[in-house]
């Protein structure tokens, strides 16, 4: 039996833990707005080495998809994105390697676990844990 963590409250979403201790630890920080900030960077940041995997594997460019990859993976670490992280490595690899297998398969990878991460990342983007505070300050 796989052991599956805990259901967030805030999110519903067990994953949103899992992204919420990874991007502590690697950052070094439970501040909840820096967190949030660096969820809203990568997402924003990701959207167009998304866009380019896309339509470079469409093409048939494998270069290009590898090179958006590459760029994809380096933020996916600081920010919990493992599975992006070692979907887009597995993708580069298979690329840079001229292995016999289709590169192409790892597209689909890349680009599902990317939208799941978005989606636990948006849902911790929206929980009251990282909203942005706007108590205000009393003179």
């Amino acid at each position: 039996m796989v052991h599956q963590p805990p259901e967030d409250p805030l999110t519903g979403n067990a994953q949103s833990l899992v992204i919420l201790d990874r991007l502590s630890v690697r950052l070094g920080s439970t501040d909840p707005e820096f967190l949030r900030e660096m969820l809203l960077t990568y997402l924003h940041a990701s959207d167009p080495y998304i866009e380019e995997i896309r339509r470079c594997a469409d093409l048939g460019d494998l270069t290009s998809v590898a090179s958006a990859a590459h760029a994809l993976r380096s933020g996916s670490y600081y920010v919990g994105a493992d599975d992006v992280l070692a979907h887009c490595t597995s993708l580069e690899d298979c690329v840079r390697a001229d292995r016999k297998e289709n590169p192409l398969q790892y597209v689909g990878l890349v680009l599902q676990s990317f939208e799941e991460y978005r989606q636990s990342a948006e849902g911790l983007i929206r929980s009251q844990f990282l909203k942005t505070r706007s108590t205000p300050v009393s003179s």
